[in-house]
């Protein structure tokens, strides 16, 4: 599969593949995406619906996680998209080509890239993508990350940064990190973060419902209460402060057991701990799992942990809170802004076991076994929504073809159109 196309009466040829709609009312949107993504697939989807929307991907699976598949990634994307590495070895190499190619056929209003490398530095420091189209850098950093910057990507920020008409950021605090390193003022930083359809993520988890609660009963945890942790078993996933606190908080958690959902090179290591701490019995590893399934898991949980040492946003929190599920959330990751009450959970300190433990102890009163849950509708918790990443993606376009138009003098966004 090179790419998808949407049904439509009039469509101009995009590549050899794929031929798209045209709908002259709308701006036309060209988003340069890493690789497929699963929190990303609503925020395309619905923005398909605003404006013409074509995401070019230069890989289609993400290098950090073996366990994505392509197939998987690509079934519920609605939009029009393709892959850049579907055509040539070496996709970063011949990107301006196809960049070029892009521009001239899709003809955008608006290029959004993504953080402040290849496809940035292209956008807005060549002549590739031309005068007239607004120039957007999207970026995924936290504002720790931007506090910890090395010399040369600080120096690719404020070179990049100050060039484009408008940027996006997961969140305030990453908006003021990111406007204090390029000397830009904020207004011109819009918010996008990693939101998905709850509705969405509620259907799949119903779909494992049976089968979920079917495995609880094999391992006899449908009357117990479960914690979650869900992610990759490597360092900066920091699991094993999750397994330290849980293990010093246990006599508080009664008959909790803690979930680890998620693959990696450090599973063996993770188990020799909890056989050290002696809580065999009481940490379930469950591997890696199919999107739906973990919703299921993660819809029956009384609490969600990320203990992450360095999370740009951390996706899982705004999923748990989707399903009602509060989380103990660590401090280093962006989404700890969506922990703005105690409904919604704990903000720790990383790599503090202590913190995690007494975060854990927090919670106790709320622990509900399987089965009670499985019979209770939770209200969505999330302070924020898919519905406001739309809003905040479709604010920076609008502000970048303003921005400009009026820098290089056409009366109206779709002038060169119409000139065309």
């Amino acid at each position: 599969m090179v790419g998808r196309r949407r049904p439509a009466a009039a469509c101009v040829p995009v590549n050899d593949d794929v031929r798209r709609p045209i709908a002259a009312s709308r701006l036309r949107v060209l988003v340069i995406h890493p690789a497929m993504a699963p929190y990303r697939t609503d925020l395309f989807n619905d923005l398909a619906a605003r404006a013409d929307l074509r995401v070019l991907f230069v890989r289609a699976v993400p290098p950090y996680d073996p366990n994505l598949r392509r197939e998987d990634l690509a079934k519920d994307l609605l939009c029009d998209w393709s892959v850049l590495a579907d055509r040539s070895r070496y996709p970063v190499q011949t990107l301006p080509f196809r960049l070029r190619r892009e521009v001239a056929e899709f003809r955008p209003d608006v290029i959004v890239t993504h953080e402040f490398g290849t496809a940035s530095a292209l956008s807005t420091l060549t002549p590739i993508v031309g005068r007239d189209v607004g120039r957007i850098v999207w970026t995924s950093r936290s504002r720790q990350q931007f506090e910890t910057l090395s010399t040369t990507r600080r120096l690719a920020v404020r070179a990049v940064a100050p060039r484009a008409d408008a940027l996006l950021a997961y969140s305030a605090a990453a908006r003021a990190g990111l406007a204090a390193i390029a000397a830009i003022p904020e207004q011109g930083i819009f918010l996008c973060a990693n939101h998905q359809n709850s509705a969405r993520l509620r259907d799949l988890a119903a779909s494992t419902r049976e089968s979920v609660l079917e495995a609880c009963r094999r391992r006899g945890l449908a009357s117990r209460p479960l914690i979650t942790t869900i992610g990759r078993l490597v360092e900066i996933k920091d699991i094993a402060t999750t397994i330290r606190g849980f293990a010093a908080a246990r006599h508080t958690l009664r008959d909790a057991v803690l979930v680890i959902v998620g693959e990696g090179p450090l599973r063996s290591a993770l188990e020799r701990l909890v056989l050290e701490l002696e809580m065999s019995g009481k940490v379930v590893f469950l591997g890696h799992l199919p999107v739906a399934e973990v919703q299921g898991w993660l819809s029956l949980s009384s609490v969600n942990v990320l203990a992450s040492l360095v999370e740009p946003y951390g996706a899982v929190v705004a999923e748990g809170l989707a399903h009602g599920v509060p989380c103990i959330c660590s401090a280093a990751a962006g989404a700890a802004l969506l922990i703005n009450s105690s409904a919604r959970g704990v903000v720790v300190r990383p790599a503090d076991v202590e913190a995690m433990a007494t975060a854990l102890r927090s919670r106790a009163a709320g622990l509900e076994s399987v089965g009670n849950l499985a019979a209770t509708h939770r209200d969505d918790l999330r302070p924020a929504t898919l519905a406001d990443d739309v809003a905040g993606f479709m604010a920076a376009v609008e502000h970048a073809v303003a921005s400009r138009s009026s820098r290089v003098g056409l009366k109206t966004p779709r002038a060169r159109h119409q000139r065309a």
